[in-house]
């Protein structure tokens, strides 16, 4: 699994993903909704990752959101190798 590319918009993160094969996918961080996706087959994928209604307000209040994304995948396939990553984000008001 590879976090190809991250975009922040308004309220909310979206990870450019790319997985090798079947499984779920997991995404979450401090003041960040957990989100998860199942995958059917290796594919390319866009993740819509929100802020809670706390990160909202900090927003909102004038500061600036550094936040660190770890996205966890596991595999549906037993034997395989979980894997991980992470990125960090910034949201400005």
């Amino acid at each position: 699994m590879k976090i190809l590319k991250r975009k922040v918009s308004r309220n909310a993160v979206t990870l450019r993903l790319r997985t090798c094969t079947a499984g779920r996918l997991t995404a979450r961080g401090s003041k960040l909704k957990t989100t998860a996706r199942k995958l059917r087959k290796a594919s390319t994928l866009n993740l819509k990752v929100p802020l809670t209604r706390g990160g909202v307000k900090a927003l909102h209040k004038g500061h600036r959101l550094k936040i660190r994304v770890r996205v966890v995948f596991v595999p549906s396939k037993r034997g395989l190798a979980h894997s991980s990553a992470s990125t960090n984000v910034a949201f400005k008001r």
